[in-house]
């Protein structure tokens, strides 16, 4: 990828740099069951889900119900 960068000797050149650090797949996102959705990681609705599935609820039903659910309000 070209940029227009500098150093001390030269004021103005053109240089060529490869990325590899940024990855079109995003690893750290949660996908939902209708393939668009995501959350990330460690969201908190997230183990709500995981905590209704462990009660042996449905996970088509624990995940309608995660994306429902509200944070209770601290008065």
């Amino acid at each position: 990828m070209p940029r227009i960068g500098s150093d001390q000797r030269t004021f103005i050149s053109l240089v060529e740099s490869e990325k590899k650090a940024l990855c079109p797949i995003d690893t750290k996102r949660w996908i939902l069951s209708d393939g668009i959705t995501t959350l990330p990681y460690f969201h908190w609705r997230i183990m709500f889900y995981k905590n209704m599935v462990k009660a042996d609820i449905p996970h088509e039903q624990a995940e309608k119900r995660a994306m429902r659910a509200k944070l209770p309000r601290n008065i």
